[in-house]
């Protein structure tokens, strides 16, 4: 997990806390990260739907929920992350699946690959 979103995790189960503890509920182990104002379960549903009106408030094109799982799989792709550490974080069962799903990402970098093999040879040759 990234040290940004842990700490805003931190955050905002610390902000959740003080809200819940005027409400006389003390926050335990046993609490929703996101949960209703009072610290009830959410319905999943209710993400999909705030998150839609997020994407209606923004003027964003046909963007779903499921979208953030995708772009972040993308996103660590295109930074040259290994694809079994993404398959893993997409909790797939194997490297395969990641890469029929997300191949069409990985265009462009046999070629990223051939330039990097240039500048290493160039290197090792002397030919700075």
């Amino acid at each position: 997990m990234p040290q940004s979103l842990l700490e805003g995790l931190r955050k905002h189960r610390k902000e959740q806390a003080e809200t819940l503890l005027k409400l006389g509920v003390r926050q335990t182990d046993q609490n929703f990260v996101f949960a209703t104002w009072d610290g009830n379960l959410r319905s999943p549903n209710g993400f999909t739907s705030e998150f839609g009106r997020i994407v209606k408030r923004l003027e964003l094109s046909d963007l779903g929920f499921h979208s953030l799982r995708h772009t972040h799989a993308s996103a660590l792709l295109r930074e040259g992350v290994p694809i079994t550490t993404v398959s893993k974080r997409l909790g797939h069962k194997n490297a395969a699946i990641t890469l029929s799903i997300y191949s069409h990402v990985m265009e462009g970098m046999d070629e990223d690959a051939a330039a990097s093999s240039d500048q290493m040879m160039n290197r090792i040759m002397g030919n700075r």
